[in-house]
């Protein structure tokens, strides 16, 4: 499963030379390969949409015009490089998924792409789907780091459909890219874990934590095992571990609220989703779990001001969904 994630067919270059000549400014080409990467195909653009399916290399974003955070940021690598614009990497720690599979805690980072204008600037190419006050907070990373992340979300897209072979081959692809990589680290726990190697997934979550000490799904996951394992003054050690290094992690909190929110434990579901919203205000599907907790009690007033903020928050594209969310709680009035 050896892949190039950068490769691209001849008629991508020849499309982002159209798409960028013209001016000899780094803003300006950067500005006009995302507009034609967006822009309609009636318009001479390819017209990617956002697709979190899977995670495609560059040649699979060209083929399927479909793209996720991950895809999308190879793509724009690769095309700035390919005229010679000295594009980089980097992660949007302020963003970040996290998600449950069974016994196994998964957390998915946000990349991106940049090009340093000057000192002061840098253009950010990004594709989150979420609005930002102000500038992105980005940190740079290697090229290998984001091979590591690449892999291993390939890693956990393989392991969810089954495929612990592949799984476990895109895991060790992403340890060998970054060996510091504690995402990659946790990605090859998890397959290990449901492969019934309780060992091999212990000893790599516990890899994760040595080389990233605040990595809060490999915590979780190590306590998980432990309990499981009847280990449970350990176990608890590490609950306590990953309970400091997630209160501040307001995407965690909105994990919890959905957990709550299912379960049907409405109070802690508002509580942790308000916690959520304390630490990062403007994200849009905070307010929507809100919305839906203050709804499932009947508070119909709070729900829909839940979902005015929502759309107060929430880009021009996403708004219409926001809007239509609204108008079911005020048809249910009449």
């Amino acid at each position: 499963m050896d892949v190039d994630i950068f490769d691209a067919p001849k008629e991508f270059k020849t499309f982002v030379t159209k798409a960028t000549i013209g001016s000899d400014s780094y803003t300006i080409k950067t500005q006009n390969l995302i507009a034609m990467a967006m822009g309609k195909a009636e318009d001479g653009g390819l017209g990617i949409t956002y697709s979190n399916d899977r995670t495609r290399t560059v040649s699979e974003v060209w083929r399927d015009r479909k793209a996720n955070c991950m895809s999308l940021t190879a793509f724009y690598v690769a095309a700035f490089r390919s005229i010679g614009i000295p594009a980089r990497f980097a992660e949007a720690p302020t963003i970040n998924l996290w998600t449950r599979n069974g016994n196994l805690i998964l957390n998915e980072h946000h990349v991106v792409a940049y090009v340093p204008i000057n000192l002061m600037t840098r253009m950010v190419a990004d594709f989150s789907g979420r609005p930002h006050s102000g500038q992105l907070a980005i940190v740079p990373i290697s090229e290998a780091r984001f091979k590591a992340l690449f892999h291993s979300n390939r890693a956990v897209e393989y392991l969810l459909a089954g495929d612990r072979v592949s799984a476990e081959t895109e895991g060790k692809i992403a340890t060998q890219e970054d060996p510091h990589c504690g995402v990659a680290w946790n990605a090859l726990g998890a397959v290990a874990k449901l492969d019934g190697r309780r060992a091999d997934a212990e000893l790599a979550f516990r890899t994760a934590l040595s080389v990233d000490s605040d990595n809060g799904p490999a915590c979780g996951n190590l306590e998980a095992l432990l309990k499981e394992d009847g280990r449970l003054q350990e176990a608890n050690s590490f609950r306590e571990l990953g309970l400091k290094i997630r209160s501040k992690d307001p995407y965690f909190q909105a994990f919890l609220a959905r957990e709550a929110l299912a379960d049907g434990r409405l109070d802690e579901a508002i509580s942790h989703v308000r916690r959520a919203l304390k630490l990062q205000r403007q994200e849009p599907d905070f307010y929507l779990i809100l919305a839906q907790a203050e709804l499932n009690r009947g508070e119909r007033d709070e729900a829909k001001k839940a979902v005015e903020n929502a759309i107060r928050w929430s880009l021009p594209s996403q708004r219409k969904r926001m809007e239509s969310k609204l108008d079911l709680i005020k048809a249910q009035e009449s």
